[in-house]
């Protein structure tokens, strides 16, 4: 096998160098701690769904939510579980709570919660826009990420050193964006996590076992099209990322026995609309590969361990022991409910069963060759080498319920991981059925 392969790409959320920009106020006031949020309760259908297009992107939701409440500056989920509203004027809390209930209102990661007022100096609207002018003026040479912070109220950059950070501020002087609003952070580079670990071999397959490609990886989800089975995971994981090359996804070690699917969808990225000047995007590391056969890919499962590991300890690992029945995925985690403060898991082959909480949210993440992956995700759930494609979903353990959020592509081995939410997922590979409302 190859050796392992590695992008430079970047976290947000912890500092690794002492070269911080300045910071955003963002005043926390606690308006309001026991009104619940009026949500509306989904229920399940009873028949095998058809495939679903991608939904927004967390972002196009805030937006959404500006136009009723130009003050609304987003959404999280705070450590004690509350919902909060940030707001730039605390005249429009009527109608932020009017707009968060009409967007977010049927998320289920919301649902009974109460909610309170955060008072921050700028909008999300203007946020955006301010991060939409700085990059008109072209490619950053170091730039890792981008993000709109919510919770912090800035625009947060990741990048490779100090004069990176030099030209992220300069440039945000010249445009007269002011320095409260910019945070620009040296950061540890990303990994992207594909190994040779082994793993088990099953039929039918399921999410989080270990496939070889043409490196070892986990194999994500499950996926329906018409009468067809696929399975998903890392374009990066394929030999060429951004081109159907046709690679075939075994399971260990036969490979004239175990072969599961070929690569047959892994979009070019694409310049213009929706992409910034000198740069080419996607909105995901994700391909879709053909089953052979109905029954190597047969229902929507992700593989159960017997126990999780949600500590800050890198070094740990979740359990790697099989149970008896897998996770059955029964529905999906649109944009909305992927909110920083949300708790999420994943499993894997090289860190087994492992969890965390969101910590940035629809982040663009930049890589070599100025190719962008646009609105990720990362969490504290720890990731090492070979979890590469792992599943990523929240769950319901005394039923065995799953709901998928999407596939992990990568790490900084310190502090938080990487992933590819199902929105973006679908925006590369197209509508396709990844759940079971059978149970």
């Amino acid at each position: 096998m190859p050796p392992p392969r590695v992008w430079q790409v970047g976290s947000l959320v912890f500092l690794v160098a002492a070269v911080v920009a300045q910071v955003g106020c963002s005043r926390q006031d606690d308006v309001t701690v026991d009104t619940p949020l009026s949500l509306r309760a989904s229920e399940d259908s009873t028949a095998d769904p058809e495939p679903t297009p991608a939904g927004p992107s967390l972002d196009q939701l805030f937006l959404d939510a500006a136009r009723e409440a130009p003050a609304f500056a987003g959404v999280f989920v705070d450590a004690e579980g509350q919902v909060v509203i940030q707001l730039a004027d605390l005249t429009q809390s009527d109608r932020a709570r009017a707009a968060v209930t009409r967007v977010f209102g049927q998320e289920p990661v919301l649902r009974g919660k109460s909610i309170r007022i955060g008072v921050v100096e700028f909008s999300f609207s203007q946020l955006a826009q301010w991060r939409d002018a700085l990059a008109e003026g072209g490619p950053i040479d170091g730039l890792a990420t981008v993000d709109l912070d919510e919770r912090a109220n800035v625009i947060r950059f990741g990048v490779a050193d100090g004069k990176a950070v030099e030209i992220v501020l300069a440039r945000a002087r010249a445009l007269g964006i002011p320095d409260k609003s910019v945070r620009a952070d040296v950061i540890a580079p990303f990994r992207q996590q594909q190994s040779n670990t082994l793993g088990s071999r099953l039929r039918p397959v399921h999410g989080g076992l270990t496939i070889f490609t043409t490196t070892g990886c986990t194999l994500g989800f499950k996926a329906k099209k018409t009468t067809l089975r696929y399975v998903v995971t890392n374009a990066h994981c394929t030999a060429t990322f951004g081109a159907v090359d046709g690679t075939q996804t075994f399971q260990p070690l036969l490979q004239s026995i175990y072969y599961v699917a070929t690569e047959v969808t892994d979009p070019p990225f694409f310049s213009g609309t929706g992409c910034l000047a000198g740069y080419s995007c996607r909105y995901s590391d994700a391909s879709l590969a053909k089953c052979d056969t109905l029954v190597a890919c047969t229902d929507y499962t992700i593989a159960r361990t017997t126990s999780e590991y949600t500590g800050s300890n890198w070094t740990q690992s979740g359990s790697f022991q099989l149970t008896n029945q897998p996770w059955s995925v029964v529905g999906e985690l649109s944009s909305g409910s992927l909110l920083q403060g949300t708790a999420l898991s994943k499993v894997g082959q090289a860190s087994g069963w492992t969890g965390g909480i969101i910590q940035q949210t629809c982040i663009d993440s930049y890589m070599a060759a100025f190719k962008v992956l646009r609105c990720q995700y990362q969490f504290t759930g720890v990731s090492r080498e070979g979890d590469s494609g792992s599943p990523v979903f929240s769950y319901e353990a005394a039923t065995g319920k799953a709901w998928l959020a999407g596939i992990l592509w990568g790490s900084d081995t310190q502090s938080v991981s990487s992933f590819s939410p199902i929105s973006g997922i679908k925006a590369d590979l197209g509508a396709m059925t990844v759940r079971s409302s059978v149970f």
